[in-house]
């Protein structure tokens, strides 16, 4: 059915004629704004999100290949993360910031080391025309923390359903749509069980003064409200103790779910005082994504890759990591075994290899900062060489993952909808119960949103 549905929704889109082609462009941007697919950037202010109106269609078997994935990767962080903080040469490779460890001594306590509730994002690169994906896929990231995406998925697979396909009258086949706001949700629901909470209110908190990023607090906000769990965006600063309990204006709070990163938090901190009612829920284990999603470094890969923990785990954990978990390295003067297995000087090493290797910072998100060997000139990779040694522990090299690509339906210069081929990227979440993913494309190969990307839906199919 992938391909079926796939290839009439693409010949339909490019077979539309100017005018057709041009009023569903319009009709989509409407519908973006409308439905809080949209992004503040400096310039510009809100604008919608660029939206890629072919789906990817998964089959059930896929689907439960990728949650077997997400599951397995999320058994091996609960074990290994509590595990590294106790290790101090472990946890060098993990470093925050003094005010970071301060923060983290205050609200820590035993009981986040058990099942801690994490919202993350695991980030994908998938040829999905290979039949042998699964063996292959390559997570490249996770995405603990102020994850982005999760309304955004399902607004795109809602509108590919309740317009595109709509207007150009195609069928779309049932499919299974739990998607990632409904996986948070049942999280968040799950954890204030696990806290004797028989309700669920939610304060979902962000900085007030940010003028530019995702803007799907407030309708997250609204869609958990509408199946039960009362949900308020409020900024840090305004939640509040009392009766020995979190609220939020007038809302006793149950759980804190958070698009902020610690660092974030602790920025307020030192400007303004602690935020003790938020430190306190932290400390009551009632914030979603727990403390552990602050250690989604990239060098988290090369944490699960030290003898130390690898021998921590089973063989199942190691084989997992070895096929699905790229060669990772905090750019440091060392010796360290190379994707080969074999022992080398790790600069020298990143400097023999450029073709092969990307440089990315340690805890950046959003593409920024990012060095593709293949795309750069000798000198412009002894320069990131030179500047990530400069800054110890905030740069990673990494095994170039070999981005797949996929052809989309684009308006052409006429307002005409043309195939052209874009980079791939597809970030998901799952649970034993729940699976959620949406795709990225962009002409470039750091595929991300906020650099001009686009967004297009991955469809489950019921089968």
């Amino acid at each position: 059915m992938r391909a079926g549905l796939e290839t009439e929704l693409a010949e339909r889109l490019s077979g539309l004629s100017r005018a057709e082609a041009q009023a569903l462009s319009a009709t989509l941007e409407r519908e973006c704004i409308a439905r809080g697919f949209t992004y503040d950037r400096e310039e510009g202010g809100r604008t919608p999100i660029n939206f890629l109106p072919l789906p990817v269609v998964i089959s059930a078997a896929e689907r439960g290949a990728l949650q077997a994935m997400g599951c397995a990767l999320r058994s091996i962080l609960v074990q290994v993360l509590p595990y590294v903080r106790k290790h101090p040469p472990l946890a060098q490779l993990l470093p925050l910031e003094p005010e970071e460890e301060a923060f983290l001594a205050r609200v820590y306590s035993k009981a986040q080391d058990e099942d801690p509730p994490l919202a993350y994002r695991l980030d994908v690169d998938i040829d999905f025309s290979d039949p042998a994906w699964p063996e292959k896929a390559l997570l490249y990231e996770f995405n603990g923390s102020s994850v982005g995406g999760y309304h955004y998925s399902k607004v795109a697979e809602t509108m590919i359903a309740e317009v595109v396909a709509r207007d150009l009258k195609v069928a779309v086949p049932a499919r299974v749509t739990d998607g990632m706001p409904d996986l948070i949700l049942g999280l968040m629901r799950r954890q204030a069980t696990k806290l004797g909470r028989r309700r669920l209110n939610v304060a979902y908190i962000e900085d007030r003064s940010w003028t530019t990023g995702i803007t799907e607090g407030p309708s997250l906000a609204e869609y958990f409200t509408a199946l039960g769990a009362t949900t308020v965006v409020v900024d840090p600063r305004e939640l509040r103790l009392k009766d020995n309990d979190i609220w939020a204006g007038d809302l006793p709070v149950d759980i804190v779910y958070r698009n902020m990163e610690m660092r974030d938090l602790v920025a307020i901190e030192k400007e303004e005082g602690h935020l003790r009612a938020l430190e306190q829920a932290f400390a009551r284990d009632q914030v979603v994504s727990s403390i552990w999603g602050d250690f989604d470094h990239k060098s988290l890969w090369e944490v699960l890759d030290t003898p130390e923990v690898q021998r921590h785990l089973s063989a199942g954990d190691r084989a997992f990591i070895k096929r699905h978990v790229p060669w990772t390295r905090t750019m440091r003067h060392a010796f360290t075994r190379t994707p080969e297995r074999e022992r080398a000087d790790l600069l020298e090493y990143v400097r023999q290899h450029r073709d092969n290797l990307v440089i990315k910072p340690n805890r950046g998100c959003g593409g920024t900062g990012v060095a593709l060997g293949p795309a750069c000139t000798s000198a412009q990779w002894d320069a990131a060489i030179e500047a990530a040694q400069k800054d110890p522990g905030q740069w990673v090299v990494q095994t170039l993952v070999k981005t797949a690509r996929r052809r989309f339906p684009l308006p052409a210069g006429d307002g005409r909808f043309e195939l052209e081929e874009l980079y791939t990227a597809y970030g998901f979440v799952a649970t034993p119960d729940a699976f959620g993913c949406l795709g990225r494309a962009s002409r470039d190969g750091v595929v991300n949103v906020s650099q001009g990307g686009g967004i297009f839906p991955v469809l489950s199919r019921a089968d």
